[in-house]
C-alpha cells in the first residue's frame, strides 16, 4: 500500500504520516502532479493528527510514495469539508505550481518606487521604456539552464526559497530577456522554454533527503544535445501472455486535426501579413475527401521560409488519425513501480490474433517427461503443456502420431497483426491502493 505524509513546503521537513481512506496521484509530463486524498475525520489516527491544523492550505506538502521512491509530492491548494459529513478533502499539486505564482523579477523590484518600473527613454524624447534595473537576462546558456536561473532568481527573494536541488550550469547559444514591467510568472515561462523547437523537458522530480527526514526536489531539465527527459532502459510488457500485468488496454483513435491542404499565417507583429500554402495529396490518395487545417498562430513570424515549414509540420502531423494509448500495469511485477515516470519509453508485446499450431507429439506433463501414450493417443487437458511454453490448449483427443494441437485463442482482436508498440509514457497515475498505475502514451499518428 502507498504511503501518504504531510510535510512542510518552505522547508520540505516535518515529516507526518497521513492515514487517508481513499486517494489519486498522476504525474504529467513536462506539467505538475496532480495529487487528492480523502481523510476520514472519525478515523482516531486522524484525530491524534489535528488534521485542520497540519494540512494547512499553502503551506503544507501533500506527498504520495513507494517504498523509498516519492511518485508525487506538492503544496495543498485547496482543502474541502462539509458540515454534513465526516470527511476531508485535501487537494495538491506538484511544487511547479508554486512558481505559477511567482514572477521574474530581480529582488530590487520590491523597493524601488513604483512610477520606477518605467523610465524616460533615453534615444526618443517624451517616451517611457522599461526600467533596465528590472531586467532580467541570460545569454550564451542552454535553455535548461536558463530555466534553472529563472527559478533561482525566484528563490533569492526573502522567504522565496523552497528545498530545491539545482544543477550545473551549462553553457550554450541562447539568450533571453524578460522586462520587469511585462511581470512574466515563472512557472509559465518554464512551459514556455520547453515548447519551443528542440526545448527542453522540465521536471521536478521530488525524493527524500539523505536522512530520510524530509524530502526535497531535483530539478531536472534536458539538454541540448538530448532534450528529453528519459530513462536510458526501454520499459517493456507483454500485453496478451498469459497472466500479463498488463490489463485495460485502451486505444483511442481521432481524426479531428486531418489535413492535406495546409494554411499557416504570419507576420503581423511587422504590419504585414504573410500566408504559407501547402498542398498534400496523400489523404485524398487513399480515399479520403480534402481536409484543410489553419494555424494562425505565428503571428511573430516574417520569414517567409520559416512560415513554409510550420505549414509543412501541419500536414505531416495531419496525415493520419492519432491513436493515444493507455493501459494499468499490475505494481507487483516488473518493471517495478518507481523504475518508470512520465518521459520515459516503453514497448507493448502483442501476439497476433487466433489459435497457433503445436505438434502434439511436444505435448508433456508438468510433472513428467515427454507424454507418449501406449494407445496411440493424446488426452489434452490443461495439465498438458508445450516445451516452448503453451500453457493451455483446447481439451480433447490427438493422435500422437503427428496430429497438430491448436492453442486456445490468443492476441489482441484490434491488432490481429501483432507486433511490438513503442511508445513514450506523458502520464502515470494511481491510487491510495498501490496495487496497480494507469500509464498513459503520448498521442502517434496510426499506421
Amino acid at each position: 500500500m502507498s504511503r501518504w505524509f504531510l510535510a512542510d513546503l518552505r522547508t520540505g521537513r516535518q515529516i507526518l504520516d497521513l492515514p487517508v481512506m481513499a486517494g489519486r496521484w498522476e504525474r504529467l509530463l513536462n506539467r505538475p502532479e496532480n495529487i487528492e486524498c480523502t481523510l476520514d475525520l472519525n478515523d482516531p489516527d486522524v484525530i491524534a493528527l489535528g488534521a485542520r491544523n497540519t494540512t494547512a492550505t499553502g503551506k503544507t506538502v501533500l506527498a504520495v510514495a513507494e517504498g523509498d521512491v516519492i511518485l508525487a509530492a506538492g503544496p495543498i491548494w485547496v482543502r474541502s469539508y462539509g458540515h454534513d459529513g465526516t470527511t476531508m478533502t485535501l487537494t495538491a499539486k506538484g511544487v511547479w505550481s508554486y512558481y505559477d505564482r511567482r514572477h521574474i523579477l530581480p529582488p530590487v523590484a520590491a523597493t524601488v518606487p513604483l512610477t520606477d518600473f518605467t523610465v524616460p527613454d533615453p534615444d526618443e524624447s517624451g517616451k517611457t521604456m522599461p526600467n533596465p534595473a528590472l531586467k532580467t537576462a541570460y545569454t550564451g546558456l542552454e535553455l535548461g539552464t536558463i530555466a534553472k536561473r529563472i527559478v533561482q532568481q525566484a528563490h533569492s527573494w526573502p522567504g522565496g526559497a523552497l528545498p530545491i536541488v539545482f544543477e550545473a550550469d551549462r553553457a550554450g547559444i541562447h539568450e533571453r530577456t524578460y522586462e520587469g514591467s511585462d511581470f512574466k510568472v515563472v512557472g509559465d515561462v518554464l512551459r514556455q522554454l520547453q515548447e519551443v523547437e528542440g526545448g527542453p523537458d522540465v521536471r521536478f522530480m521530488p525524493r527524500f533527503t539523505a536522512d530520510r527526514l524530509g524530502i526535497e526536489w531535483v530539478l531536472e531539465t534536458g539538454t541540448q544535445a538530448e532534450p528529453l527527459l528519459a530513462s536510458t532502459v526501454t520499459h517493456r510488457w507483454d500485453v496478451t501472455a498469459t497472466d500479463s500485468p498488463v490489463s485495460n488496454l485502451n486505444i483511442d483513435e481521432d481524426a479531428s486535426d486531418l489535413v492535406d491542404l495546409g494554411w499557416v499565417t504570419g507576420g503581423r507583429s511587422a504590419d504585414e501579413v504573410l500566408v504559407s500554402r501547402l498542398q498534400s495529396t496523400h489523404l485524398t490518395g487513399l480515399g479520403y475527401p480534402l481536409y484543410e487545417g489553419m494555424d494562425s498562430t505565428r503571428s511573430s513570424v516574417v520569414v517567409q521560409s520559416t512560415l513554409d515549414g510550420h505549414a509543412g509540420e501541419l500536414v505531416d502531423t495531419g496525415s493520419a488519425p492519432v491513436e493515444t494509448w493507455s493501459f494499468d500495469v499490475e505494481t507487483s511485477v516488473a518493471p517495478s513501480v518507481g523504475s518508470y515516470f512520465e518521459g520515459d519509453y516503453c514497448e507493448l508485446d502483442i501476439a497476433p490474433y487466433g489459435t497457433h499450431p503445436y505438434p502434439s507429439g511436444g505435448l508433456a506433463l508438468a510433472e513428467s517427461d515427454y507424454f507418449a501414450p501406449d494407445d496411440g493417443m493424446t488426452e489434452v487437458e490443461t495439465d498438458y503443456y508445450t516445451t516452448d511454453g503453451l500453457t493451455e490448449v483446447e481439451p480433447g483427443y490427438y493422435s500422437s502420431g503427428g496430429e497438430t494441437v491448436r492453442s486456445n485463442l490468443a492476441g489482441d482482436p484490434y491488432i490481429r497483426e501483432g507486433g511490438t508498440f513503442r511508445h513514450r509514457i506523458v502520464a502515470i497515475s494511481g491510487d491510495a491502493i498501490g496495487d496497480v498505475i494507469r500509464v498513459q502514451c503520448a498521442p502517434r499518428r496510426s499506421s
